[in-house]
């Protein structure tokens, strides 16, 4: 997807909006659908979570949860796939 023409308009959106908007990029639509895919890809990693675990409790709800993936990222390391694993 990173290649595809959708990526591609994602990262001329990230580098300079006005510019891609003057090439012809329709930055609300292209930002939109990629809102809507994460969103929906979040909600079925929590589905499967849910139906992983067994079980679904309301402390999965508090900051410090959805922080642990953040703080993993920063530690380890945006750039290597491996690195917030480790």
């Amino acid at each position: 997807m990173e290649r595809s023409p959708f990526g591609y308009a994602l990262r001329a959106l990230r580098d300079n909006r006005a510019r891609a908007e003057a090439v012809g990029i329709n930055a609300f639509g292209h930002l939109l659908l990629a809102f809507v895919i994460s969103g929906a890809l979040s909600g079925l990693a929590g589905a499967l979570q849910g139906a992983l675990q067994r079980s679904v409790f309301p402390d999965y709800l508090f900051w410090t949860r959805s922080a642990e993936a953040i703080l993993a990222t920063i530690l380890g390391g945006s750039g290597v796939f491996l690195g917030p694993a480790i």
